[in-house]
């Protein structure tokens, strides 16, 4: 869409004239959308920018940077997990901010790590319309997707989100959890609420020794 004096203007039609011009990708700070003209030109262009955070594959850590077109894909994390796309840099710098933030769990690494090469997915955040954390997913394998927790403590709401998702993919939720440091009665409780909710089948709880990891 273009905009001239007479209002906006749909695009119908691209064509090569076969001439080659200088071009520039400009970027306004902090600015997802905004018009570029000039009131000689007799029309404005509406650009968008799009902010990324990416993962350093050597350190782990999250940063913002300029992303190009925005994905259709906008508000999801990447096939990789590492890779989220936010409408503007304040959103990408508090997510990567908070991403930062958290502290990897010994026994979830060891869980994962038990699973060797089936695992094809780890760590993706998943990200709500209003570009916040709806929710993350340990690891995935080609027919399951995981939480890991030792204790569950406090797991009922992520819980119902893995079921959710897992609807969404069409795959189970394994929960794995350490019999030394979760109660029978929680794992039992907590698998009972999800029959409740998602019936017979989607939720597998299966337990897990750290000591034998």
């Amino acid at each position: 869409m273009i905009r001239t004096e007479d209002g906006w203007v749909p695009v119908e039609e691209v064509h090569d004239t076969g001439d080659w011009e200088v071009v520039y990708n400009v970027r306004v700070s902090d600015h997802h959308t905004y018009f570029v003209g000039d009131e000689g030109w007799e029309w404005i262009l509406w650009a968008h920018n799009a902010y990324t955070v990416i993962q350093d594959p050597n350190t782990n850590l999250y940063s913002a940077e300029t992303e190009g077109p925005t994905p259709s894909w906008k508000f999801a994390a990447a096939a990789d997990g590492t890779r989220f796309i936010f409408a503007d840099r304040a959103k990408a710098v508090k997510n990567a901010n908070y991403l930062n933030s958290r502290t990897p769990d010994p026994y979830e690494i060891a869980v994962r790590n038990s699973y060797g090469a089936t695992v094809i997915q780890r760590n993706q955040w998943i990200f709500n319309d209003k570009q916040e954390v709806y929710t993350d997913i340990d690891f995935v394998t080609a027919t399951d997707i995981f939480e890991v927790g030792s204790s569950l403590a406090g797991k009922n709401g992520q819980l119902i989100k893995m079921g959710t998702m897992a609807q969404l993919r069409g795959k189970k939720v394994t929960v794995i959890f350490d019999p030394d440091v979760c109660p029978e009665t929680r794992w039992q409780t907590f698998e009972q609420q999800m029959i409740v909710k998602f019936g017979v089948g989607l939720f597998t709880f299966t337990p897990k020794r750290m000591a034998e990891l």
